[in-house]
């Protein structure tokens, strides 16, 4: 017969997050050099003082309107008049100032009510990034 023995089984982890996280390092090589610098750059923190708040900009209305004049250097004049063309001020001001680099630590904190165009801003800014260059 089959003699019966006593096993124990302990989870020590996940392999598919440990996999997930050495497929992003390995797929590294095929991003964009400005895009690498931005995910892991720790950046000037003097200059990068504040988070984008999409409802205290519109409510105070601060900064001065954005234009086609205004573009960060780093994005591409036919991506810039597109994204001018598509969004309203507060959402412009925000691609800017994280484009310029006036988030904090690179991070930059969208907020606002349900329908006031997050989605959309953040759409905007991944194209801005994935076309822009240092």
């Amino acid at each position: 017969g089959i003699e019966s023995q006593r096993a124990f089984i302990m989870h020590i982890g996940s392999a598919s997050d440990i996999m997930r996280q050495y497929e992003g390092m390995k797929s590294l090589s095929f991003v964009k050099d400005h895009l690498q610098r931005a995910v892991f750059c720790s950046g000037d923190t003097n200059k990068r003082n504040r988070a984008v708040s999409m409802d205290s900009i519109g409510a105070t209305g601060a900064g001065a309107a954005i234009s086609i004049l205004d573009k960060p250097a780093t994005i591409p004049d036919y991506v810039w008049r597109k994204i001018c063309s598509s969004l309203n001020q507060i959402q412009l001001r925000s691609i800017h100032r994280i484009m310029e680099g006036k988030s904090r630590e690179n991070v930059a904190l969208l907020q606002g009510p349900p329908g006031t165009g997050k989605t959309t801003t953040i759409c905007h800014l991944v194209s801005a990034l994935l076309n822009g260059a240092c």
